[in-house]
């Protein structure tokens, strides 16, 4: 009951809400570098959800990043 009572410290309020995940579609075969990983999650963080950097919350295919780009 100790470590429910506790769960309010797991949290860091201010940074509910941020990003620490990103995904994007890339072309079959290509590998990403650790840039283009920190350049979209970057890019998540600061202007949100789209076809090309996206969390887990959002549906979007390859085609919606091909005709986003």
């Amino acid at each position: 009951m100790e470590s429910a009572t506790a769960r309010s410290g797991w949290v860091n309020p201010g940074r509910a809400g941020a990003f620490y995940l990103g995904l994007w579609w890339i072309p079959a075969g290509q590998i990403p570098t650790l840039d283009d990983a920190l350049a979209r999650l970057q890019a998540l963080r600061a202007n949100g959800p789209s076809p090309l950097p996206f969390s887990l919350r959002e549906n979007y295919t390859a085609e919606d990043a091909q005709a986003f780009a």
